[in-house]
């Protein structure tokens, strides 16, 4: 069946006039008879009843008329669908996060996004360094929050800066360098510190070697964590410093501990925005223009 007629059917049967019905689809009445009348011979019945004076539906031609309007409907549904699946307007995104980032200003973001764009399911995953750069590199993670610590090479990817952090050193209150105003690294050059395990945080590990490598000196490591609070508990201990940045200190307070900021200009980490160039989700830039990034 020649599907381009049922359009014809339809202005008919909606104006009851195949003139009224010539004016919609900018033909002549004569062409619109001509094209209903081989519709008509096609099925094998009638659709209309025709007078001198008035045009009147069937039963067969009435029935058609109540189908094909609702098979229209979902078709114009199906296409309004298709064009905001098209523009990112609905679908799903996959966030990734490292544990203390999104504390920052992901909720108060994701409940205004959420508003504006309610067809677009949000999903959230929290990470290590290196595991959030595998799940972005496999396009398991659609936009990553993420810091410069642990990344090396961008290439194939976007990011934007969200803030930089400090580096702050945490230590006892009645620790000499507890009096100071701020620290550089050479300050710390031989004194005991801790830190997060290597094959935990390995991407912390190595900033904290190329960190000291940079002012040509040695971290002097003497005991590692598996988790920030038994971190905590080494430096409440009396075994060494630490340094994390001044977010990630404030996430987990401790009356008994005192920070001073690290502010060689070199030791700055910034927290960013990243995502795949070649990321084909329609649904990233839409994200990505409700932070304020024109992707």
């Amino acid at each position: 069946m020649d599907l381009e007629r049922l359009k014809y059917f339809l202005a008919v049967a909606e104006c009851l006039s195949f003139t009224k019905a010539g004016v919609r689809l900018h033909l002549t009445q004569a062409a619109v008879s001509y094209q209903v009348s081989a519709l008509e011979q096609n099925l094998g019945f009638k659709l209309f009843k025709r007078d001198t004076h008035r045009v009147s539906l069937t039963r067969a031609g009435s029935f058609l008329l109540k189908e094909m309007q609702e098979v229209m409907a979902k078709c114009e549904f199906a296409i309004q669908q298709a064009r905001k699946l098209e523009s990112g307007l609905i679908g799903e995104i996959t966030l990734g996060y490292l544990g203390g980032i999104e504390k920052k200003f992901i909720p108060t973001f994701f409940k205004r996004f959420t508003h504006d764009h309610p067809e677009v399911t949000v999903h959230f995953q929290g990470y290590n360094i290196p595991s959030l750069m595998q799940a972005m590199e496999t396009g398991t993670v659609d936009v990553a929050f993420t810091v410069t610590v642990g990344i090396d090479d961008l290439k194939g990817f976007e990011s934007i800066k969200l803030f930089s952090d400090i580096p702050a050193v945490l230590m006892l209150p009645d620790h000499p360098l507890a009096g100071r105003s701020a620290l550089r690294v050479e300050d710390l050059a031989g004194l005991p510190l801790v830190a997060m395990a290597p094959e935990v945080s390995s991407a912390t590990s190595d900033w904290l070697g190329d960190l000291f490598a940079r002012h040509k000196l040695r971290p002097n490591v003497v005991r590692t964590a598996r988790d920030p609070g038994t971190l905590m508990m080494l430096v409440e201990s009396g075994l060494g410093l630490t340094i994390l940045t001044r977010h990630v200190a404030k996430l987990y307070p401790n009356p008994h501990l005192h920070f001073v900021d690290l502010v060689s200009e070199d030791a700055r980490v910034d927290s960013l925005v990243l995502w795949k160039r070649d990321n084909d989700n329609p649904c990233v830039p839409t994200f990505l223009k409700s932070l304020g990034i024109r992707p």
